[in-house]
């Protein structure tokens, strides 16, 4: 599996026996070429400069598909093979400006444009297992279809981006200076949106689970009409920042250097997404088997369907403002403080007209930072240091377009009789009727939504706005009460000079995580999940879970670390820094980018708690432990050699040796759709492998012309140098894809909603894990890719480079 990063383990079954490939992916073939010219000097001399870049990138690829007729690599062929392309430009200019408009007054003003072009698509390495049905097409507006390399050639889409900065500086006295700051970037992200079939008619799929069905349907089991396309008309996103601050420098009871500033940091975004409509029909089914809701089923029923419906949309625009104030005090030749405070006032937009935001006032972001350095022999070679403060994170957009409005999920489920026809004949109005969306969804049992005229019995809403009034446990809602996402971090270190060339440093550091904002999940009676935004086992969060038998959690997450270094500055022509780091990240939060999720980055919105049982383990108890990127021992070493041949030669040698832990494996189940859930607690598969890796880099540099104004640079970089190829990762889900229904575990008196919470009760703190390990057993046993790696080191990877400089 060497040159796979993260190889696919593909389950299959020969002779009734559950058995796994890792499956060799298709190589891609290509060529990338990253050329780069640059230009810089005065226009008006000793007053106004200029710097101007130029650096595209050209990546091609291309990959050949082999549609397989069968998992079973023992007995597979090839059916058909593909061969499809992909190119794209990312393109980056620069240019700055410097001026010097009197002695006391410099500005400079700077713009980058770095848009990316995109031409084709590739399909996923692993399509072809889906043989020749599982080739990309689409038909389109005129009538035509497009299959393969004809379709994907046609995909692309582009990306803009720019960036504006302007700047000045003024020393108004020989003890006061003036900066001020202006910046705007715009970013509309369309990549993929180009070439894809019209997003407005409904794609069909059918699908049977009885013999029984009415030659009407009209349909085989696994038959689909339609292209499935996600169409990003606009996502246009703009940032306007303006900063001003002055220092000022005094002397009372010791040198003072004061800086007073106020920030604004003004966001808008401007987002329409248009998904096709999916209508899924299965014939054979009942309504309340394939809605999982205790719905009443009609015995004239012949199946069941649901329609879906998936879309972005919002126009909307914040700001955040802040002041803060510094002094960096000496005190005496040997004391240094560092004193100061931030406030914030921030604003978070609604994506849904006429419904509250969240608005954070000047008092709720108080920032404190206190610090300090004592040189212990007033000589400069030794010095201790100590600092503290709170720091709290501003807001992404994430959570108020997913959880206020700017996403909209919804399904729909109705039964299917004889006499409605081919299962590809149903329509939208058809099945809505006069029917209006309610927040929450309307999933009544029994009976249906009165007086819609349409089909549909129970409307289930995946994207209810969590700032809608009403009742929690029904359509969320926000904590009035709210108190911004703070860490707190303290550190203390002691430096020491060794010899003139050397620096020793030793340092400790503890951050912990004191609040957190997450949207908090619970499903309703009818059974749509809603989510509460607020302070995980704080305020409404925990008030919610108390009323409701529950034990709330808070947000844990704890990092210490003792760092050992050793630097030597750059003489007789080498150079070195190496440190060695012992630490602990212990909790039950893995971030505002999810790494119990792979890294899913959705910041205040991932998975963490989106149910009561999210955060708790199987055995009956919080999940706390070392978290998915603790590494304990980390040793770096970086270095560097220079060799002179002569007044123009010059080689330098350079590389970078790391050498860490592996990181924790735990075993993960999925409990009511959260698939992060501990079997037997957190890292109970142990470490992956240690990780170690060498790069290793040359820089050759050849002067020549008069007074050697010109010099052309070769470069050589391995990264990988001996092509490790250490474990990243293991297959941690020890079954695929079972739902664990609260009537899988005995609760099942027929109140489902009851059940519910009994069963949330229970997971809270009682040990399922044997009623789990009979449920996977039952279902076949283990996954067979369970405890398997299935994620690797990158391959040795090798760069050649030229520079010309004039």
């Amino acid at each position: 599996m060497r040159g796979d990063i993260r190889p696919t383990l593909l389950p299959f079954t020969r002779n009734g026996v559950q058995m796994f490939e890792q499956f060799e992916k298709p190589k891609d073939v290509g060529t990338s070429f990253f050329p780069s010219v640059s230009l810089g000097g005065p226009i008006l001399k000793d007053r106004i400069w200029f710097f101007g870049s130029y650096t595209p990138q050209f990546i091609e690829r291309d990959r050949t598909i082999a549609s397989l007729s069968g998992r079973d690599p023992a007995t597979r062929t090839v059916v058909q093979t593909d061969t499809y392309r992909f190119r794209q430009k990312n393109e980056y200019a620069f240019g700055r400006i410097d001026a010097a408009i009197t002695d006391r007054l410099r500005v400079n003003a700077s713009y980058t444009w770095n848009p990316i072009d995109q031409e084709g698509s590739l399909p996923g390495l692993t399509s072809g297992l889906g043989g020749v049905g599982a080739i990309p097409q689409a038909t389109f507006a005129d009538g035509t279809t497009r299959v393969g390399p004809a379709f994907n050639d046609l995909r692309g889409g582009r990306q803009s981006s720019n960036i504006t900065n302007v700047q000045g500086t003024w020393t108004a006295t020989d003890n006061l200076i003036i900066n001020a700051r202006y910046g705007y970037s715009f970013l509309n992200q369309k990549l993929g949106n180009y070439g894809i079939p019209p997003v407005g008619a409904p794609r069909f799929l059918c699908s049977i689970s009885s013999a029984n069905i009415p030659a009407e349907a009209g349909c085989n089991a696994g038959d689909s009409q339609g292209t499935n396309a996600s169409e990003v008309r606009f996502d246009a996103s703009t940032r306007t920042t303006f900063d001003v601050d002055g220092s000022f420098f005094v002397n009372m009871g010791g040198r003072h250097a004061f800086k007073v500033g106020y920030q604004l940091n003004r966001l808008a975004n401007k987002i329409q997404q248009a998904n096709t409509p999916l209508i899924f029909v299965r014939y054979g089914d009942t309504l309340s088997s394939l809605s999982a809701r205790p719905l009443t089923d009609n015995p004239n029923a012949v199946g069941a369907g649901f329609l879906q419906r998936f879309g972005r949309a919002g126009d909307v625009s914040s700001k955040n403002q802040a002041i803060y104030v510094q002094d960096k005090f000496q005190v005496g030749s040997k004391l240094t403080l560092s004193l100061g405070f931030r406030i914030e006032k921030e604003d978070v937009p609604s994506f849904t007209d006429g419904l509250p935001g969240i608005n954070f006032d000047w008092g709720d972001k108080f920032t404190p930072r206190i610090g300090g350095a004592y040189d212990l022999t007033g000589d400069g070679k030794n010095k201790i240091f100590a600092n503290w403060g709170w720091f709290h994170d501003r807001f992404k957009y994430q959570l108020p377009r997913g959880s206020f409005g700017g996403a909209f999920f919804r399904r729909d489920y109705f039964e299917v009789f004889p006499g409605d026809g081919a299962a590809f004949n149903f329509t939208i109005p058809q099945i809505l009727g006069s029917n209006v969306d309610k927040p929450g969804g309307d999933c009544p049992a029994p009976g249906g939504i009165p007086n819609s005229g349409g089909k549909t019995v129970c409307q289930r809403d995946f994207r209810a706005p969590s700032n809608t009034p009403g009742d929690v446990l029904q359509v969320g809602g926000v904590d009035p009460n709210l108190k911004p996402f703070r860490q707190a971090e303290f550190t203390v270190g002691y430096e020491r000079q060794l010899s003139r060339d050397y620096v020793f440093s030793s340092r400790y550091t503890h951050k912990q995580v004191d609040r957190a904002v997450e949207d908090l999940g619970f499903i309703n009676s009818g059974g749509s999940e809603v989510f509460l935004i607020g302070n995980p086992g704080f305020g409404l969060a925990a008030q919610t879970f108390t009323d409701s038998g529950l034990i709330p959690l808070k947000a844990k997450r704890d990092y210490d670390a003792l760092e050992l270094r050793v630097d030597k500055r750059l003489s007789d022509n080498f150079y070195f820094n190496a440190s060695y780091t012992y630490s602990r990240l212990f909790g039950n939060y893995s971030g505002l980018a999810s790494s119990d999720e792979g890294g899913r980055n959705s910041p205040n919105v991932n998975r963490n708690f989106d149910s009561p049982i999210a955060g708790f383990s199987a055995l009956g108890k919080p999940e706390d432990g070392r978290l998915s990127t603790d590494r304990p021992h980390v040793f770096k070493l970086y270095g560097g050699y220079n060799v002179n041949w002569s007044g123009t030669n010059t080689t330098s040698f350079t590389a970078f040796q790391n050498l860490s832990s592996g990181v924790p494996i735990t075993t993960h189940v999925t409990v009511l759709g959260i698939g992060t859930i501990p079997l037997n607690g957190r890292g109970d598969l142990g470490r992956s492998d240690v990780f170690s890796q060498t790069d290793f880099g040359v820089r050759y540099s050849y002067k020549f012309g008069k007074d050697g104004k010109f010099k052309l640079v070769g470069q050589l970089d391995i990264i990988n140098l001996f092509d490790q190829d250490n474990e990243l990762g293991q297959y941690r889900n020890i079954a695929p894809n079972l739902g664990f229904n609260e009537g899988d575990f005995g609760f099942n008196s027929g109140n489902q909603s009851q059940d519910l919470v009994n069963f949330l009760q229970a997971f809270q703190t009682q040990s399922f894990s044997s009623q789990i390990t009979t449920l996977i057993n039952n279902n076949g046993g283990n996954d067979v890719r369970y405890g398997v790696s299935n994620s690797f080191q990158g391959p040795r990877t090798v760069r050649f480079g030229f520079r010309f400089i004039f």
